[in-house]
C-alpha cells in the first residue's frame, strides 16, 4: 500500500483550520476528509496512488473517481474559492449526499472494471523495468509467466475501448474520421482521428508498401487490435531499445503469444496471419489523439460550442515507427507486405506506462489466446500468482 508522506501529513495536521491550503496540500487534504465517507469502497486505494502520483509530478493523471471528487468539491461546491481545511470539512458535512451521488458510481465502475486484489496489484515501488530484455527473452519470459502487463490508468482504458471498435470512427463534415473518447458518465475527455497518411521511411518502396497497408486498415478495429495495443505497450516497457527509444517488433511475436500449445500442438505461421497483425499495427500507428489536460474542466460534450476552448486542436500520434522490413514474393520479387518494424510509444501513450507514476495490472495470456465469440464478456482480468516482471 502506498504510504502518505509523513512530513507533509504532519504539516497539514498542524495547519490552522482557516489557513488557506497551498495547492500542493489540497489533494491530500481532500483525500483525508473524504476517506471516512468512502472507506467501505476497496477501490479507494486507487486514491492513495493518486495522492502519491500528484505529489511526485504535476503532470500525473489521477483516476476518474478522484478527478470527479475534486471537481465536485473544489468547483461545484466551493465554486473555485481557495480552500481551507474548515471549508472542506463543512462541504462534506453539508453536501455529503451530493458528493456521494457524483463519486460513488465511478468508484463502483473502477472496481468492476479492474477486479484485481491488493496482492495482484503492482505498486510503483515494486514495478521493476530496469532490466531490459532482448526480443527473444521478452517472448520467453512472457510465455513462462503466462501474462503481460497493462496500465491501470483510466484514460488509457478509454483509448483501449476506442481501438476495440466499441466507440466507432465516423466521418465528420470535413471528411475526417473521428471518434470521441467519452467516460462512463458521458463526459468528453478527448478525441481520436484516423489519418490515412504515411511515414517518412528510408526508401520509396517501403513508403509505398506502408501506404498500401494503411489504406486497408479502416475496418481493422477489433479485439485483436486491442490485444496488439497491450502487447506492444508491454514489450516497449520491458524490451531493450535502440538509442532513439525504438524496439524491434515482429509479427511472429504475437502469433507465438496467441498460440495455445495444447498437447504440444505445433505453431503454424501463415503469411496471411502475419499481414493481418501488421494491418492492425498500421491501424494503431494511424490513430492520433487529443486528450484533455488536467487543468481543463471535464464538460458535457453537448455544451461545447468552440472546440478551441477545450484544447482539442492538437493531435498526437499514438505510436512512432522509423523503419519496416518488407516481405517479397520468392518467384516474382514483388513486395507482399510488412512483417517486421521498429516501433515506440509516442509521448501521449508513454506517460501511461511510466513505472514511477502508474500502477500496472496483469492480463493472463489465456485472454489473448481466447477464441473470440460474439460475446466479449469473458474478456476480464484474471487472477494470477506470479507478478515478477524480471523473473
Amino acid at each position: 500500500m502506498i504510504q502518505v508522506d509523513e512530513i507533509v501529513l504532519t504539516e497539514l495536521n498542524k495547519m490552522p483550520d482557516r489557513l488557506v491550503l497551498k495547492e500542493s496540500y489540497r489533494p491530500l487534504a481532500l483525500y483525508l476528509e473524504a476517506k471516512p465517507y468512502f472507506q467501505h469502497h476497496e477501490s479507494i486505494q486507487i486514491w492513495e496512488q493518486d495522492i502519491d502520483g500528484l505529489a511526485k509530478s504535476p503532470t500525473y493523471r489521477p483516476s476518474e473517481s478522484f478527478r470527479a471528487l475534486s471537481e465536485c468539491v473544489f468547483h461545484m461546491l466551493l465554486q473555485g474559492k481557495i480552500p481551507t481545511k474548515q471549508m472542506l470539512r463543512e462541504a462534506f458535512t453539508d453536501y455529503i449526499d451530493t458528493i456521494l451521488y457524483e463519486v460513488e458510481p465511478l468508484l463502483k465502475k473502477e472496481m468492476a472494471t479492474f477486479t484485481v486484489s491488493e496482492e495482484e496489484r503492482i505498486e510503483n515501488d515494486s514495478f521493476d523495468n530496469s532490466v531490459q530484455l532482448t526480443l527473444d527473452d521478452t517472448i520467453e519470459q512472457t510465455i513462462e509467466n503466462e501474462h503481460i502487463f497493462t496500465s491501470l490508468n483510466y484514460n488509457y482504458n478509454i483509448v483501449r475501448d476506442t481501438v476495440s471498435s466499441k466507440k466507432p470512427f465516423n466521418t465528420d463534415e470535413n471528411g475526417i474520421l473521428r471518434s470521441e473518447l467519452v467516460d462512463p458518465k458521458g463526459n468528453l475527455t478527448g478525441k481520436a482521428e484516423f489519418r490515412l497518411d504515411t511515414l517518412d521511411l528510408p526508401t520509396a518502396e517501403e513508403t509505398q508498401v506502408w501506404l498500401n497497408l494503411v489504406q486497408s486498415t479502416i475496418n481493422a478495429f477489433d479485439e485483436l487490435t486491442t490485444d496488439l495495443l497491450d502487447i506492444i505497450s508491454h514489450m516497449w516497457v520491458v524490451q531493450e531499445k535502440d538509442e532513439d527509444g525504438y524496439i524491434n517488433f515482429h509479427s511472429d511475436v504475437v502469433l507465438k503469444l496467441r498460440h495455445e500449445n495444447h498437447n504440444n500442438k505445433p505453431l503454424i505461421i501463415r503469411e496471411r496471419d502475419r499481414f493481418k497483425i501488421m494491418k492492425r499495427v498500421a491501424t494503431l500507428s494511424s490513430i492520433w489523439l487529443s486528450m484533455r489536460e488536467n487543468n481543463v474542466k471535464v464538460v458535457d460534450r453537448s455544451a461545447i460550442k468552440n472546440e478551441t476552448d477545450y484544447d482539442f486542436t492538437t493531435f498526437h500520434r499514438m505510436f512512432d515507427i522509423n523503419s519496416v522490413k518488407v516481405a517479397y514474393d520468392k518467384k516474382t520479387g514483388e513486395p507482399k507486405g510488412i512483417y517486421e518494424l521498429k516501433i515506440k510509444l509516442a509521448p501521449i501513450l508513454r506517460s501511461y506506462f511510466d513505472a514511477t507514476l502508474q500502477t500496472f495490472v496483469p492480463i493472463d495470456l489465456k485472454i489473448i489466446q481466447y477464441r473470440r465469440t460474439d460475446s466479449k464478456t469473458e474478456k476480464l482480468y484474471v487472477k494470477i500468482s506470479n507478478l515478477d516482471m524480471t523473473a
